[in-house]
């Protein structure tokens, strides 16, 4: 599967069946995030692998009941250490790289034929004391991945030509017809 195969087929995968990921496949997926493009090459993120059941359901429970992560094989836990990554702007890119890091391993998932889950809702003064995270970490956030047991179609998605312009953000709708 190519990598424009891979964008077009991936889906938010919600139910999980119960077959194991295959090691070499997990290791693929993290192989993925560490390749993935940091600001600066600071490389500011770690991941911790949660596989015991006992803990992908408590974490389920943190996660506000998401029911995805207590089903999946394997979740990931993307974390971000302080820094003092800042942009001219002072804006922390930390969670930019962890975005792009979670992307590079939803793809690669999905290459390799399994579901993945991103999540961003959950407990994170919960998810820290579960998998005993320092308070001076910040959570990005979850990924959930395993063989679907159920894989939505694909959702609607605008036409470019609602998302895309040339050189310059149009200043109003009859500007916009005009140009």
């Amino acid at each position: 599967m190519n990598v424009a195969e891979a964008i077009a087929q991936r889906r938010s995968i919600r139910s999980f069946g119960k077959q194991k990921i295959e090691a070499e496949k997990l290791a693929a997926i993290l192989e993925a995030a560490r390749l993935a493009p940091s600001a600066r090459n600071e490389q500011q993120r770690l991941f911790i692998v949660i596989k015991q059941t006992d803990m992908l359901k408590k974490l389920a429970f943190a996660c506000d009941s998401q029911q995805q992560v207590a089903e999946s094989d394997v979740t990931i836990c993307c974390c971000i250490p302080d820094t003092d990554l800042l942009t001219d702007e002072n804006r922390v890119l930390r969670y930019e790289d962890s975005a792009i890091a979670n992307a590079f391993m939803m793809l690669q998932a999905t290459a390799l034929g399994l579901g993945s889950c991103w999540i961003g809702s959950f407990n994170e003064r919960k998810v820290k004391s579960l998998l005993r995270i320092p308070d001076n970490v910040a959570i990005h956030s979850l990924l959930a991945l395993g063989y679907a047991h159920y894989t939505p179609p694909a959702t609607e998605r605008k036409p470019l030509s609602e998302i895309v312009r040339s050189e310059e953000y149009p200043r109003t709708m009859d500007e916009e017809r005009i140009g």
